[in-house]
């Protein structure tokens, strides 16, 4: 007998909404900012690195869809073609630090590695990627793209499960919060 893992997500969970993903970037004293991104702004990943250039994976800029995921709409060919993927990694490197820099970010040095995401303003692909700006906001990518994951491989929880569980009420405010460890501890002999 098999038992169903999960229930049945509606279709329209998965449906974009009318609304951006606005993410914020984090700033050397301790603040956030947002980014204000545009229908036609540029949601770019760096895919790859080799050889002093950056491989560049640029997307339309994502809209939430109703469980606030990020929904990438559909790009055709056309849209494919009119993007540059590659930049020098010495340049691209170098806007970046600066665009850090001049937007006050945590660690405005730091070396760029596959993953990292950037919001580039449009609405045309810029012929210099190096002046277009760009705007660093891998932590808030990285931190969707978590959140994405475990709702999806988290079991649901009953209302009556989180009643037990005492998931239901909000926590105590001078409550001390409950660690985990990482890794088990270590076997005595």
């Amino acid at each position: 007998m098999q038992q169903e893992q999960r229930p049945v997500v509606a279709a329209d969970s998965f449906a974009p909404m009318d609304q951006l993903w606005e993410p914020e970037i984090e700033l050397t004293d301790g603040t956030t900012a947002p980014v204000n991104p545009t229908a036609d702004s540029f949601y770019v990943v760096v895919d790859d690195i080799d050889a002093g250039i950056v491989g560049l994976d640029p997307a339309p800029w994502p809209h939430l869809d109703h469980a606030g995921r990020l929904s990438f709409p559909d790009v055709d060919e056309e849209w494919e073609a009119r993007v540059a993927t590659d930049a020098n990694l010495d340049e691209f490197q170098s806007a970046v630090n600066a665009a850090r820099t001049r937007a006050d970010q945590i660690a405005p040095e730091r070396r760029l590695r596959v993953g990292d995401v950037f919001h580039v303003p449009g609405p045309e692909w810029p012929d210099d990627l190096a002046s277009a700006k760009p705007i660093d906001v891998s932590r808030p990518a990285r931190r969707a793209a978590k959140i994405a994951h475990y709702g999806a491989i988290a079991p649901r929880v009953t209302p009556a499960e989180a009643e037990r569980l005492e998931l239901a009420k909000p926590p105590e405010p001078d409550a001390p919060r409950q660690s985990f460890p990482l890794s088990p501890p270590p076997q005595s002999i």
